[in-house]
């Protein structure tokens, strides 16, 4: 009998300004269930938190190939917005949804989905200064922790840990 095959998710990230916690939270949440992670960034150099944080992507938001992933989830901060208008993103998260992947967000970054057309009919909560232009893209504002409708989970800054347990929960975990 053969083990299923390992379930993978991106993590997109602001070159600049990602939520230090949730970012955390989420890789190693995930990665202690079995999903294999890869972070994406612009580029390919140090990706930087918001307080003290620093990664290195493992592959930059042009050479990423979500075919191969099973989510996709964009980090927020004060550095999310950021991909809201980042084209790239948008093919990413919009390929892993249009699968049947998980898509997901927090907090400022929740925009990025709205932006890349993932939002309309949805359920969501994120960043409350962005529930206008969330509604503009046809999201249903909900508020709380955090929200799943279908295989779409928005969170708020804040609550990293519940969001990725959603995520988890998505993936079979």
């Amino acid at each position: 009998m053969s083990a299923a095959p390992r379930k993978r998710a991106l993590i997109l990230l602001p070159q600049e300004g990602f939520d230090d916690e949730a970012y955390r939270h989420v890789r190693a949440y995930l990665g202690t269930r079995a999903v294999e992670v890869e972070v994406a960034a612009s580029g390919t150099s140090l990706a930087k938190g918001e307080r003290v944080d620093e990664t290195a992507p493992d592959v930059s938001l042009d050479a990423a190939e979500p075919g191969k992933y099973d989510a996709a989830i964009a980090i927020g901060g004060i550095g999310g917005e950021s991909l809201a208008d980042d084209a790239r993103a948008h093919r990413i998260l919009r390929a892993v949804a249009e699968k049947g992947g998980v898509v997901g967000a927090t907090g400022s970054a929740v925009l990025v989905l709205a932006r890349a057309g993932l939002l309309k009919g949805k359920k969501v909560t994120g960043d409350a200064a962005q529930n206008g232009r969330l509604s503009e893209h046809g999201a249903r504002w909900r508020g709380g922790e955090v929200v799943v409708d279908g295989k779409v989970v928005t969170g708020r800054e804040g609550s990293a840990l519940r969001f990725a347990s959603r995520v988890g929960a998505l993936l079979g975990f």
